[in-house]
């Protein structure tokens, strides 16, 4: 964690899970130093947020994270267009290219992928019963071209 920002016995839950696949509930309590009674609070309140899940081999509880599948595919996404804008400048260093021609090169290169992507998303938003795609459009080219 950053130096100032204070962390929680549940930030060191949620932690703990994040490195881990699935924990027994007891082993949590051990690693965390509290009793099983305030683990089993943490993560009753957890699992109605959705935030945790609890799975049962025969009668031993183990947690785990439940991943948001849409938040780790934008990361994901947004990882790609990075590495990608890295490259891009990498190779156009390597070809001598002005560094000020390079962000706008990039630009360029970007809005045309978009424009190619743009038909796709305002027909998968049409089948998804999105009225006014066009809000939700501009606000994800902003977002890649901000990248």
């Amino acid at each position: 964690m950053e130096e100032g920002t204070l962390e929680t016995d549940i930030d060191q839950l949620l932690n703990l899970l994040k490195k881990e696949d699935k924990l027994p509930l007891e082993e949590v309590a051990s690693r965390l130093s509290v009793s099983m009674d305030v683990v089993q609070t943490w993560v009753d309140f957890l699992v109605e947020e959705g935030i945790i899940g609890v799975e049962y081999k025969f009668t031993k509880p183990f947690v785990f994270m439940i991943r948001d599948k849409k938040a780790e595919s934008i990361e994901e996404e947004e990882e790609t267009w990075e590495k990608a804008k890295k490259r891009f400048y990498m190779e156009s260093l390597e070809k001598n290219v002005p560094e000020d021609q390079i962000a706008t090169s990039w630009k360029q290169k970007v809005s045309k992928l978009l424009e190619e992507k743009k038909e796709f998303f305002f027909i998968e938003a049409q089948h998804k019963g999105i009225k006014n795609p066009d809000p939700l459009w501009n606000a994800y080219k902003e977002r890649v071209l901000s990248v």
